[in-house]
């Protein structure tokens, strides 16, 4: 559920500075828009803490580190959600130091809980051929294919353009995150996939985007997102696996197995940081671990 900001307060103090800087998330930052509503429920929740201890207006460096201790020990949710949290009102007092509305982020070295890195779930091949053996359309089977064969993230798909792809070189142009390009280099059956799709493809003049939908206009996030559910649901795989971002796993694991450098892989996704990319390492060694614990020694199988 969204909490809504308190708007008749918009004008004073910390709550004026909001609105700007949930519109740096979305024109600077690219933010998707839910992500953007978490940032603004995360604030919405802050405020009300503050105004619960009598501190409207409160200015910016009204707000001390012991404010913000004092916040962080209020919050009983899991670890992740605490650090998101936190993390959400640090960054606003990041951009109210850059814009001169603030002299100091109280929020900066506050003790957070110890949380738990999930790692990253790759597919099965059998899930994969599963899912593509029940594709209803084109562009479901080259939507798969691709993302498997590329670690694009959906809104990375969805924004290809045909000018993006270039069969001659075998690569896409991707824009990423952050307004940042990259260029992933395409394998023989990624290209495969596009050659098969193109003629196939049925768009309305003027739709630049690689894939159109059945009505010939651009293939959204979500409807990607709906048309994965009913293919899952039609092959017989748990839903909640079968997820755009299931490829990407599945595209880095592919990579890490292979022994492929990690700084490549890093390079490939678009991660900011090489930390991300090392989830994968982990992912790679929690297999291997696996495997060797069904291994007998003496003739005993280790259990």
């Amino acid at each position: 559920m969204t909490l809504e900001l308190d708007m008749n307060h918009a004008e004073e103090g910390i709550c004026g500075f909001i609105p700007s800087y949930l519109s740096y998330l979305e024109t600077y930052r690219k933010l998707a828009p839910k992500t953007i509503h978490e940032y603004r429920d995360d604030l919405a929740l802050f405020v009300r803490f503050l105004r619960q201890r009598g501190m409207a207006p409160f200015q910016p460096d009204d707000i001390s580190r012991q404010v913000m201790l004092e916040y962080a020990q209020t919050m009983t949710q899991a670890p992740a959600t605490v650090w998101r949290r936190l993390s959400t009102v640090s960054s606003f007092f990041n951009y109210l130091q850059d814009t001169g509305k603030a002299l100091r982020n109280p929020a900066r070295g506050i003790p957070r809980p110890k949380r738990r890195k999930s790692v990253p779930k790759a597919l099965t091949s059998i899930e994969l051929s599963a899912l593509l053996m029940v594709a209803e359309y084109p562009w479901h089977r080259a939507a798969i294919l691709i993302l498997c064969g590329t670690g694009l993230r959906i809104q990375e798909l969805c924004d290809l353009r045909l000018s993006d792809v270039d069969m001659d070189i075998g690569a896409l142009c991707v824009l990423g995150k952050g307004n940042k390009e990259r260029v992933v280099p395409l394998s023989t059956d990624v290209m495969a996939a596009i050659r098969w799709y193109l003629p196939r493809r049925r768009a309305h003049v003027g739709v630049e985007t690689l894939l159109v939908n059945t009505e010939g206009n651009p293939v959204k996030p979500p409807t990607f997102r709906l048309a994965l559910n009913r293919l899952a649901e039609r092959a017989g795989l748990e839903p909640k696996r079968i997820h755009p971002h299931a490829f990407r796993h599945t595209f880095a694991t592919d990579l890490v197995r292979n022994h492929v450098d990690i700084h490549v892989v890093q390079e490939l996704l678009g991660h900011e940081t090489i930390a991300t990319t090392a989830l994968y390492l982990s992912a790679d060694t929690q297999e291997k671990r696996a495997a060797v614990e069904t291994l007998s020694i003496g003739g005993q199988r280790r259990v």
